[in-house]
């Protein structure tokens, strides 16, 4: 009777245990005793693909880093990207596929003000973080919400420091001409912010579509305007657009300022200087190789040997946000949860990235890394610096 009663105490203690584990684990979706796998929903063949593809490359290259170090506590990282070519249904379609097929711990660099907007509630149901997203968008983490972090000057902090220095060269009459999206929109209202505190306001708006290739009404309606300079709520593709049909109409008497999406070589390298003189604002600086650290000469050695091209802000930023994730990771330590992960996110003080931007710093109360802002200009096919790094506050 003692024997069987012992025997029944055992079981139960070992199904408790077993329970515990299990529950425990159900908790840490996206991660095994090798593997932590993390998703994003790039754009890899559509209008933003020169953004989405150099974003893939770089986050594999840094998992590929960390992985040959060792892993993260014994676990690998396996990242797995999805193409939503810049399409919210695709975006939702991707995210769905990672949430429920791959069980990801967390989504890293998807694309798209509108893509991201449409998947974090997916996110937010899952208690999946989503972190360092290819949208500078103030809502990509502000209001705070426990699941998003963003690690550079969001849009308007961008557009914010841009404005604020064509204001100090005397300009007064301010246009827009922007995507008729949540993306565009964020551009905008950054200005509005910042030009309400010179007394001044935008003068006139248009908007297109994000697949639109001709821009020619829009650069006519805006000339007769009067603009002194020109808002760009636009993608890479669309600026260049816009900037050449109004040199090519003669409309060269304006300037042309645009956020992170326009600080690319796709822009910067248009034949024959054809966006000489476009500005850019960006929260992430490529600066000269030999002003570089060592680990961001190393990367970009790294990345060209790759993939035949230099790296690309949009590059940068993903390569930053794994770094980000790895070191997250290692202090949550090897029982990690999701809990434990955020925490260790919100603790992240003083870091420096491998490409000398300004220190981040996160906390409970502040997901945003840093909000400097450097404005730069086109020149001879690539971007010097005009101002910077400013501080772009409400």
């Amino acid at each position: 009777m003692k024997a069987r009663n012992l025997l029944t105490s055992t079981l139960a203690a070992l199904a408790l245990a077993l329970s515990s584990s299990g529950a425990s684990q159900a908790q840490t979706r996206g991660v095994t005793d090798t593997e932590v796998i993390i998703g994003s929903a790039g754009d890899l063949s559509g209008p933003a693909a020169n953004n989405g593809l150099a974003s893939a490359h770089a986050m594999q290259l840094r998992v590929d880093e960390i992985n040959a170090a060792g892993g993260i506590h014994g676990r690998k990282l396996r990242l797995i990207v999805e193409d939503a070519q810049y399409q919210v249904p695709r975006a939702v379609q991707a995210a769905n596929k990672l949430i429920n097929r791959d069980k990801i711990f967390a989504m890293i660099g998807t694309v798209g003000t509108p893509q991201n907007n449409a998947v974090f509630p997916l996110l937010e149901q899952n208690n999946i973080p989503s972190l360092f997203p290819l949208s500078q968008a103030r809502v990509m983490w502000s209001p705070v919400n426990k699941l998003k972090f963003q690690f550079n000057a969001d849009y308007r902090d961008q557009v914010g420091g841009a404005v604020k220095y064509m204001v100090d060269q005397k300009k007064t009459k301010f246009c827009a001409e922007y995507q008729d999206t949540d993306f565009g929109k964020d551009i905008v209202t950054g200005a509005e912010e910042e030009l309400k505190k010179a007394g001044l306001s935008i003068v006139a708006k248009s908007t297109h579509k994000p697949t639109d290739t001709d821009l020619g009404t829009q650069m006519i309606n805006l000339r007769k305007a009067g603009c002194e300079v020109v808002v760009l709520g636009t993608l890479g593709r669309d600026a260049i657009i816009a900037y050449t049909t109004a040199r090519r109409a003669g409309w060269t008497d304006v300037e042309f300022i645009g956020v992170s999406p326009t600080y690319d070589p796709a822009v910067s390298g248009v034949p024959d200087g054809g966006t000489d003189g476009l500005y850019a604002s960006t929260g992430v600086w490529i600066k000269p190789r030999e002003e570089m650290p060592e680990a961001g000469r190393q990367m970009f050695d790294k990345y060209k040997a790759a993939y035949g091209s230099e790296p690309t802000v949009s590059a940068m930023i993903s390569y930053i946000g794994i770094d980000l994730i790895a070191i997250a990771l290692e202090k949550a330590g090897k029982d990690v949860t999701t809990e434990s992960f955020l925490a260790a996110l919100e603790s992240i003080k003083d870091y420096n990235d491998a490409f000398g931007n300004p220190p981040q710093n996160y906390s409970a109360d502040n997901h945003q890394g840093s909000n400097a802002a450097f404005v730069t200009r086109v020149k001879g096919g690539a971007y010097e610096l005009i101002a910077g790094p400013i501080s772009h506050t409400d």
